[in-house]
């Protein structure tokens, strides 16, 4: 009996060390539809094991997780609402006529009748068609007048595929231009289809802000021992139960989630009644307690704020640091045009550095507000070369 566990273990352990990524990529496939609670802690894991983990892609993905070199991208089937047989019909399409060219080409393809709208839908939430389009919003926008004739032209002809059966005077339909979702937007449409945040965290945004208010994040809890002294940390809210106590009064569990880590937060009866009014599902929250390790790793809470509430605690400014060698002349004007996007009350200082000194000065032309986008748009505008706090 041991040895044929023994024997188990030791071809798993070596499919793992000498196919690394195929080996992944069938661990996570096999955790869809069972276990997609946890999904985004095991892909974490995958990423920390040094490989890079894709969102899903219609001219890419497969059913399942599919691995590439080092790089495993999500299936198609870990997509809410797409069922077995629309991934059939639209691999099987692909695999026919070829690459989808465009969006419009996608509905050409495929079988309107399987491929339905909370498909599609799902599909340009979870970033499926960014290689064709990069703006959500214009694909969400456009694609109810698409499926229709899809689906007008599939019962016209009574055939399952499209593309042998439409004429070649159909033209491509001019998709509106509009503005795209933003970055949190995006997120979030991410986490309604799949579950789980893939091409990013909204706690990346917030964590140059609050990583001086906070003494640690979740996944430098397991490093405090039971009762010791008070935690600050802070995450986003995934969702909250209500149970009893023996005596029958309400107490809440709470599941908060960072960019790294997962962690259950208890409050018992009195913290219970005052703060479950403010509890809003995949809000940001700053979390007062004690690390509990007897049952399993927990926070019981002491105190909970929103993040509108935590910034009256914050220094009143944001920093924006910047490698000033080589900086373009225009590089300041351009960056108060940024700022002036973000309008609110706190003063921004710019502070400049290389490698013989720094400088700081405050830009007395702006003020901003701490929103979700701050700081991304600071780092996509310099490339890299500047970032805030």
């Amino acid at each position: 009996h041991s040895a044929a566990y023994a024997l188990i273990s030791y071809r798993t352990a070596w499919l793992k060390a000498n196919y690394g990524p195929e080996f992944l990529a069938s661990y996570l496939s096999s955790i869809i539809g069972s276990k997609m609670s946890v999904l985004g802690q095991y892909i974490r894991s995958v990423r920390e094991a040094g490989y890079s983990v894709l969102p899903p892609d219609i001219n890419e993905s497969q059913e399942e997780f599919s691995a590439t070199g080092d790089i495993i991208r999500l299936g198609l089937s870990a997509v809410a609402k797409v069922g077995n047989s629309a991934v059939k019909n639209i691999i099987g399409s692909r695999d026919k006529e070829g690459p989808f060219k465009s969006f419009w080409d996608f509905f050409l393809k495929i079988d309107a009748r399987v491929v339905n709208k909370g498909v599609v839908e799902n599909l340009i939430k979870s970033g499926a068609f960014d290689n064709l389009e990069q703006n959500r919003a214009k694909l969400l926008n456009a694609f109810p007048s698409f499926l229709e004739y899809a689906s007008k032209k599939c019962n016209d002809t009574n055939q399952c595929s499209l593309f042998e059966n439409v004429e070649d005077s159909a033209i491509e339909p001019v998709m509106e231009e509009c503005d795209d979702f933003t970055e949190r937007e995006k997120l979030n449409f991410e986490k309604e289809s799949m579950g789980i945040y893939i091409s990013g965290h909204p706690y990346e945004n917030y964590y140059p802000l609050i990583k001086n208010h906070i003494n640690c994040t979740f996944s430098e809890l397991p490093l405090w021992s039971s009762g010791s002294q008070q935690v600050v940390t802070a995450g986003l809210l995934t969702s909250y139960k209500e149970r009893y106590t023996k005596k029958g009064d309400p107490m809440g569990v709470l599941d908060f989630e960072d960019s790294e880590a997962t962690v259950e937060a208890v409050m018992f009866p009195r913290q219970w009644s005052k703060y479950k009014p403010i509890l809003t599902p995949g809000s940001l929250y700053f979390i007062k307690g004690q690390v509990r390790q007897d049952r399993g790793l927990s926070i019981l809470a002491d105190e909970i704020f929103t993040e509108e509430d935590f910034k009256s605690f914050l220094t009143p400014h944001v920093t924006i640091t910047v490698e000033s060698e080589g900086l373009e002349q225009a590089f300041y004007g351009n960056l108060c045009g940024l700022l002036r996007k973000h309008p609110g009350k706190y003063d921004v200082f710019l502070k400049l550095v290389d490698s013989e000194r720094t400088v700081v000065s405050l830009l007395k032309s702006v003020k901003v507000d701490l929103n979700d986008d701050l700081c991304s748009d600071i780092r996509d505008f310099s490339k890299g070369r500047a970032y805030c706090s």
